[in-house]
């Protein structure tokens, strides 16, 4: 998976229960079994080399950022 070449975590979609669709789009509320928390999976359409890079990149960004209005960043599934 591309994912671990940009060493983004990978969490087993296995471990989510619940799903159910919020919003438009292809939005899930979930329960992550693992961590005893909800969470939002959110899906989409690109899976090549460069989108994993911009991920990447957003991800790197919002890390350093420790605000209550930003959601946090988990991983991604397959």
């Amino acid at each position: 998976m591309q994912a671990l070449k940009y060493k983004i975590n990978v969490i087993d979609f296995s471990d989510f229960t619940n799903l159910e669709s919020i919003g438009k789009g292809k939005i899930h509320r979930a329960a992550w079994n693992d961590c005893k928390t909800t969470v939002a999976l959110k899906s989409f359409q690109e899976k090549n080399d460069e989108f994993f890079k911009e991920l990447k990149a957003f991800i790197d960004f919002y890390k350093v950022s420790c605000h209550p209005n930003i959601i946090g960043f988990y991983g991604v599934t397959k």
